[in-house]
């Protein structure tokens, strides 16, 4: 079809401004327009550019024959009188002058705007975006291609005289590019002003508590079924997150009134039940999942901030990374997407260090974490080399491990190891080995920083 090529009296500009104008009656839709246009010129635009500079002055050439319109129904008047609102350094001003304001628009696509402007501080006119503004031009879809402008004077009301700019611009639409302005607004979409603090009082220092929640085993996403259990309650992610949040509101609830000064949260240990896209553990073991890993990482981290959420009502939260042998990869890139959420945040304290072990010392305690698939009974010796100056500073000394999805503790050397309990339910290969009959519960531990550990909580699940 003859309509379908690029005229020699059109710009580029205008040829796929009439193309995509002319789409509906054409038949095409917006990607075979683009392939179209490609085809027919050669031209390097991108397809979004071309789409958005089409629609621009297709959105401008509507504006511009509607005032048109308007200026044939008052073709009685030989003159137009504009009135020049001075807007800028004198909003309660009007000046009427006598003056035609004209739009056209030029064989390359560009369009010429002349007014009548009113401003006191000249530098204004070197401001393209100032000048754009004033137009009615969008900075983010025009740039100018020249300026000119004649200076008036003329007296306001009341006796001050001030300038007045006839102002005439040459603009196109702008195909290509990005402006320093739109640059900083799209970085600023990146900065996330999360905030937790909702009501809490202020907390004496260097005379509170502090409780430490480690919540084990989670295994977020594991699915099981009632026939492959027997008489164990089958499991999966929407009683896990709710077995979950059940646990952390009832630990800060019990917690109210203990003048609690910090909160040590760790996660990992195995929160996610899987590591890979094909639902196995980092080393590749297969396990039963409810979900895609892509929903599983999504929906597990959102878990973890409604729980940090919570908790940091009560004081502000320690939250680390302990990883697990289910979780090891993508444990850690909740721990780093953790810390961008709450980066900016000043009762929340994510600590990415990804190293296996991790130690806090508060006053005259030490507490060490590990997921204990892996030390044996090397655990004993561990952190009295690794932290030789928290071990002489402090009396009070655990580890606390988990892997085991049950509660052992044993005590050697100054140091008691407890291998913690786990909120998570039975699946298929737990049931098969026999690994049956540990109660569903959480632990959480109240630290005092002269007298050690004051208070051992659980919560059942």
């Amino acid at each position: 079809m003859d309509d379908l090529k690029k005229k020699e009296s059109e710009s580029l500009l205008q040829y796929r401004a009439r193309l995509y104008r002319d789409k509906i009656n054409i038949g095409l839709n917006n990607k075979e327009i683009y392939q179209l246009y490609i085809n027919e010129t050669g031209d390097t635009i991108a397809e979004s550019s071309c789409r958005c500079s089409a629609t621009t002055y297709n959105q401008a050439l509507e504006d511009v024959l509607e005032n048109i319109a308007k200026d044939n129904g008052k073709e009685a008047l030989e003159k137009r009188e504009e009135t020049t609102l001075l807007k800028h350094e004198y909003e309660n001003y009007k000046q009427v002058k006598t003056f035609k304001e004209t739009v056209e628009i030029n064989k390359d696509g560009s369009f010429t705007n002349e007014k009548l402007i009113g401003i006191e501080d000249e530098t204004k006119l070197k401001d393209e975006k100032f000048l754009l503004s004033v137009h009615g031009y969008d900075s983010k879809c025009w740039t100018i291609v020249s300026a000119r402008n004649s200076i008036w004077n003329t007296q306001l009301k009341g006796g001050k005289v001030t300038k007045l700019y006839a102002s005439k611009i040459n603009v196109k639409p702008r195909e290509n590019d990005i402006s320093l302005d739109e640059m900083q607004e799209w970085l600023k979409s990146f900065d996330r002003k999360h905030k937790t603090i909702k009501n809490y009082t202020n907390i004496i220092p260097n005379n509170g508590k502090m409780l430490e929640i480690p919540i084990v085993d989670v295994h977020y996403g594991k699915k099981s079924y009632t026939f492959e259990l027997g008489r164990n309650k089958e499991s999966n992610s929407c009683k896990t997150k709710d077995d979950f949040i059940k646990v952390i509101t009832d630990f800060k609830n019990r917690a109210e009134g203990k003048n609690i000064e910090k909160i040590l949260f760790p996660i990992g240990n195995d929160f996610l039940n899987s590591d890979t896209i094909d639902n196995t553990t980092t080393k590749g073991t297969r396990q039963d999942n409810d979900m895609r890993w892509q929903e599983l990482y999504f929906e597990g981290l959102m878990v973890l901030v409604e729980a940090i959420d919570i908790l940091s009502e009560l004081a502000p939260v320690d939250v680390f990374y302990v990883s697990g042998n289910h979780d090891k990869v993508s444990g850690y890139h909740l721990i780093v997407s953790l810390y961008g959420w709450y980066r900016k945040d000043e009762r929340v304290k994510v600590d990415i260090n990804p190293s296996t072990r991790k130690y806090r010392q508060f006053g005259k305690c030490a507490v060490g974490f590990s997921h204990g698939d892996q030390e044996g009974k090397r655990i004993y010796e561990v952190m009295q080399i690794e932290e030789p100056k928290m071990w002489g500073e402090t009396i009070y000394r655990e580890f606390h491990l988990g892997h085991l999805h049950h509660e052992v503790a044993n005590e050697k050397g100054g140091l008691i190891v407890r291998h913690l309990p786990s909120i998570t339910g039975t699946d298929a290969w737990h049931t098969e080995s026999g690994f049956v009959g540990s109660l569903a519960k959480a632990q959480a531990f109240i630290w005092d920083k002269e007298r050690g550990l004051v208070d051992l909580m659980f919560s059942q699940v």
